[in-house]
């Protein structure tokens, strides 16, 4: 009986490892589609311009920092 307890202890924590692999993937995917959601919606199209835009001021300081040295 004791024997019979650990072994399906073991499966027990083997697939309860098994299921949270699998939600973890599950939470992964669902995370992907919100933000391609969110970046295809078009709040989500200004910010990604904002945040270019804001790239590309920020090479433009390091540009310049780099001629006056």
């Amino acid at each position: 009986v004791r024997l019979q307890a650990i072994f399906r202890g073991r499966q027990v924590r083997k697939q309860a490892a098994v299921t949270l692999r699998c939600m973890q993937a599950l939470v992964r995917v669902q995370a992907c589609v919100r933000a391609r959601n969110v970046r295809n919606s078009p709040e989500g199209k200004a910010v990604q311009q904002l945040i270019e835009d804001h790239r590309n001021q920020a090479d433009s300081v390091k540009l310049v920092e780099v001629v006056l040295s």
